[in-house]
């Protein structure tokens, strides 16, 4: 038996997986059958966000219901750190609807992250956004400025 915790908006099996791990609405938490690879059990644990940081919310449910693994969109380095260090291991995917994840996951086919995967949308402030502020010299052809470097 496997158990899985993935991150949802809604609470059924359809659910498509949430991007923003705190951000989520529940913790979908499955005990699967790596035999017949079907779901032996499911529940929908509410994030309550009853911190300031939601996302150490939801990796502390994923601890306290003794995770496996746990499969979301973005996460960041605080909750990557925190279930990492409980051996949790952390799968990405974009898309996908909790009955989608279940096979792929079992079969390995999902994407094991080995780093955070910060949401590049939001953009706190004083910060420059995915663009940034990169100057160069533009080495190479057709690259401004740049010389032609053979």
């Amino acid at each position: 038996m496997k158990k899985i915790g993935i991150s949802v908006d809604d609470k059924n099996l359809n659910s498509i997986v949430s991007q923003g791990f705190g951000k989520a609405q529940y913790l979908c938490v499955l005990e699967l059958d790596e035999v017949t690879k079907q779901i032996t059990q499911h529940q929908f644990i509410d994030n309550q966000y009853q911190s300031s940081r939601p996302a150490y919310n939801l990796a502390q449910i994923s601890i306290n219901e003794r995770l496996d693994a746990v499969v979301t969109g973005y996460i960041g380095v605080g909750p990557f750190v925190s279930l990492q260090a409980e051996n949790i291991e952390i799968y990405h995917t974009k898309g996908l609807s909790v009955n989608d994840i279940v096979p792929k996951y079992l079969d390995g086919n999902l994407t094991q992250l080995n780093k955070p995967a910060p949401n590049m949308k939001r953009n706190k402030k004083g910060s420059k956004g995915i663009q940034g502020n990169c100057s160069g010299s533009g080495y190479g052809n057709g690259q401004g400025k740049g010389k032609n470097n053979p």
